[in-house]
């Protein structure tokens, strides 16, 4: 073989974007020490929480080993920045620049690999060659990692099973093939800007890679792995996150969620509650909710059945006519948004029906956001159980009355009953050191949320200090629940929504999820003091396991008393709204209320 001529005389700056990961990336830093050529180590860091991470990373970069761009923030594209900033302070321009992700490994390179990168991106049009990157080998994978049928059943769809071209370079036989390369290793022209996913040719040995994440044994895993999985975002942690966590979970977690690719699949409806056997349909979008509410409670209780969503409302009314008269079936529509054409179809239909024998239930959760004047067709029907029996949110007929200017009377047909829990995956262990800060999180807009957004204004001037608003389309890599469980205190509040003959909005004093999910975790829930006689009926009392505070008069009075809360006294309310959560307010104790009123 030819000695390769070093062309590469300023160090190649390989940018490796981490988050909790120490072992993978341990193992990636370790095997570039193949390469030939200069190449400098710069890490960006999306806000990792995993200690001994962080520890090893203030040690490279305090010897100068490591390059390392602190951020705040779990978020993909902010590497961007990074790579923007080093290569605008660089004495001199390198030409080229890599991106990986932590947990690629070069496997058994010729040490020329970032020359024949170079020679590639030399020699093709940068218009539709914008990175050169490994192929990932399938042929290795340990039998021990669960997914790996799925790992080589879909790269050879994508890349193994494509037509490769053979090439030559200084008497090195590789190949190489068109495709797309996100953060596994991937080297680019300094002249163009990074994006996440980029055209360009993966190539085959011996300048090839491992992924690390497909070499897994669930039953070993270390520190670091199981406290990623625990935190990774969906986003960016992609087999981890979007395949490995949730068959992990399975078995364990009583309260998985619902994913799209479990809905799209589903081809039945039977759910059985009791010794009743129901055929569940979900128009529209389903997994998409931020929430866990009934579809999460049946399959804690149920194990694995499958689910009906559709979205043309034909199947739903065919399966109507067909069973109507069957004393002995059994309907559940669960409607995740009402806004839609096939809604006043599927209830027009439904109320032209006479002597429905089958039972139907509706679910509507949303009632008072209906205030759109389109849809007052729709909602007269829904709010008039002719031939379905309506499950709603809704306190009671007064409260239904009131948010839509009717005069129903409340008759067997209607259930009354909010069916919002601290589901199981919510519920995390106590933190005995939480920030000591108000989180105000969700939509704080003014409106529907005045409360919300009075408490962000205040966070921002007088109480900077102690309040901080939640930015969610900031996830950090954890979830919803583990955000709040950082925190001492944590608001919610009712939505204010317009009533018929109203131009000012009225709240609807209803507990919503964030009440469970703030007790969920382990922190003092914050309330506004209407939301009292609610709070007290499922056992949350003022100063005992719960804070409230008027926004009619003295708030901030009751904010100054709330924050001069020493820690004894706060722990010891947040320990007993925790330990009411676990017991009486999770996912199973609300499966037996919904089963009794079905």
């Amino acid at each position: 073989m030819n000695q390769v001529e070093n062309t590469i005389k300023i160090p190649i700056p390989i940018f490796i974007i981490t988050r909790d990961r120490l072992d993978v990336l341990e193992k990636c830093v370790n095997s570039l020490q193949q390469i030939k050529s200069p190449y400098q180590i710069v890490i960006h860091d999306n806000n990792s929480t995993f200690q001994p991470l962080i520890d090893y990373l203030k040690e490279k970069e305090k010897s100068g080993e490591f390059i390392v761009y602190w951020h705040k923030v779990n978020k993909l594209t902010e590497a961007k920045i990074s790579i923007t900033d080093y290569l605008k302070k660089v004495e001199e321009d390198p030409g080229f620049y890599i991106v990986t992700d932590p947990d690629i490994e070069l496997k058994n390179v010729n040490g020329n690999i970032l020359e024949f990168y170079k020679h590639l991106l030399e020699n093709y049009d940068p218009k539709s060659i914008r990175v050169i990157g490994p192929m990932l080998h399938i042929d290795d994978l340990p039998d021990y990692y669960p997914l790996k049928q799925k790992v080589i059943q879909k790269h050879t769809q994508q890349f193994w099973g494509k037509p490769a071209q053979k090439l030559e370079w200084n008497e090195i036989h590789t190949k190489i093939q068109r495709a797309k390369i996100d953060t596994t290793f991937g080297m680019y022209r300094s002249s163009q800007p990074w994006k996440p996913m980029n055209d360009g040719f993966r190539v085959h040995e011996p300048f090839s890679a491992r992924h690390l994440d497909w070499y897994i044994d669930p039953e070993n895993m270390s520190d670091d792995q199981k406290y990623y999985l625990n935190s990774c975002n969906r986003n960016i942690g992609h087999w981890s996150s979007s395949y490995l966590k949730p068959l992990l979970n399975k078995g364990k977690n009583p309260l998985p969620t619902p994913s799209q690719k479990i809905i799209d699949r589903a081809t039945s409806g039977n759910v059985i509650i009791g010794d009743t056997k129901w055929q569940v349909f979900f128009p529209h979008q389903l997994a998409i909710r931020k929430t866990h509410d009934l579809l999460n409670i049946w399959m804690a209780n149920n194990g694995d059945f499958t689910l009906r969503k559709v979205h043309n409302s034909n199947i739903i009314i065919e399966h109507i006519k067909r069973n109507q008269n069957k004393k002995n079936e059994k309907i559940i529509l669960y409607f995740f948004s009402q806004r839609l054409p096939m809604t006043r179809k599927i209830f027009h239909f439904l109320h032209s029906l006479e002597n429905v024998k089958c039972k139907i239930v509706v679910f509507s959760n949303d009632f008072w956001y209906w205030q759109n004047n389109n849809a007052r067709d729709i909602v007269d029907k829904i709010f008039f159980p002719k031939n379905h029996h309506l499950f709603t949110f809704a306190t009671d007929i007064n409260q239904i009355n009131t948010f839509h200017g009717k005069k129903l009377k409340a008759t067997d047909r209607w259930i009354f009953q909010n069916i919002w829990c601290c589901y199981n995956s919510s519920i995390l262990e106590f933190c005995q050191q939480p920030i000591r800060k108000l989180a105000v999180s969700g939509n704080i807009k003014k409106e529907p949320y005045p409360e919300r957004y009075q408490l962000a204004q205040f966070g921002r001037n007088k109480y900077k200090e102690n309040i901080q608003v939640l930015n969610f389309d900031q996830h950090e890599g954890i979830s919803y629940s583990q955000r709040l469980q950082k925190f001492e205190f944590c608001f919610a509040s009712s939505p204010h929504v317009f009533c018929p003959g109203s131009k000012n909005r009225k709240c609807a004093e209803f507990l919503v999820q964030k009440v469970f999910e703030i007790i969920a975790v382990g922190s003092l829930l914050v309330c506004p003091t209407y939301l009292k006689p609610h709070l007290e009926k499922i056992g949350l009392v003022h100063r005992v396991n719960c804070w409230l505070i008027n926004f009619d008069n003295g708030l901030e009075k009751d904010l100054d008393d709330l924050f001069s809360q020493s820690y004894e006294t706060v722990l010891k309310m947040r320990l007993n709204s925790h330990e009411l959560a676990k017991k009486k307010l999770n996912s199973e104790k609300m499966w037996n209320t919904v089963s009794e009123k079905l």
